[in-house]
């Protein structure tokens, strides 16, 4: 919290952006409004169909629908301790995909703090575990997850790998949706493309695993830095900490 480093310009911005958020969420109740535009407009496919995999996006929930499953499929339907708890697929998705970009979130932040390198191949993870965890993904996101991930470049071998990898699959789903909106045009390519699915849902998940490792995990030379400036900062006098907040 920005006031209790005497950032108090930053703390107004923090309450400020508060404020407007909870004002958005509570704006229906009091002009007697609804979101009924955001659930036809946006919300719709999600709401009312039960199809996990859209267009030839090749992830996790293209994998369990083959296996027959449906969005809102009910995982849990039982009463526990005189509680009815139902548990979708679609809700196990999100939660899925919210906790891994809590650690991802966290892990960002602390490479910014620590200006690691890791920093401009990381934020492309949230992209790729979005694509990769949610169900009726457009292949499109994968493609700008490919996008962001440019940075790694500048990173290690590993991270380079990732990105190829994503570009590769992003560009074999892009061609597969072209060519099956126009069937003749290479049928051939279409049936190798096709043929290829195992092999891109791979690549897919091997690049967002290792975009999400490097995300997370601190590099040794990051971790001796954090702990050189924690060992600095114990033995500081309360002036100079004082003025370091300053």
């Amino acid at each position: 919290w920005p006031i209790f480093d005497r950032r108090f310009r930053a703390a107004t911005r923090v309450v400020i952006g508060m404020l407007a958020g909870i004002g958005t969420i509570v704006s229906p109740w009091l002009i007697h409004g609804s979101f009924a535009w955001a659930r036809a407009g946006f919300a719709a496919n999600g709401m009312y169909s039960d199809v996990l995999r859209k267009g030839t996006a090749l992830n996790l929930p293209a994998v369990l629908e083959k296996i027959g499953m449906t969005l809102h499929q009910r995982l849990i339907d039982e009463s526990i301790l005189g509680v009815h708890v139902k548990l979708e697929l679609k809700a196990l998705l999100i939660v899925t995909y919210v906790l891994l970009l809590v650690a991802c979130s966290w892990g960002i932040a602390r490479q910014a703090r620590l200006c690691e390198r890791k920093f401009l191949v990381s934020l492309a993870v949230p992209w790729a575990l979005m694509f990769f965890v949610l169900g009726q993904m457009d292949e499109r996101y994968l493609v700008w997850s490919a996008c962001f991930s440019a940075g790694a470049i500048a990173v290690n071998r590993k991270t380079l790998a990732a990105h190829v990898m994503l570009s590769l699959a992003g560009a074999v789903t892009m061609i597969e949706f072209l060519l099956i909106t126009n069937p003749n045009a290479a049928p051939r390519a279409l049936r190798l493309l096709i043929a290829l699915h195992p092999a891109t849902l791979l690549l897919t998940a091997v690049a967002v695993g290792i975009l999400f490792i490097t995300a997370v995990w601190s590099s040794r030379s990051a971790r001796w830095l954090r702990f050189a400036k924690s060992h600095d900062n114990r033995f500081q006098s309360a002036p100079e900490r004082l003025a370091s907040f300053r």
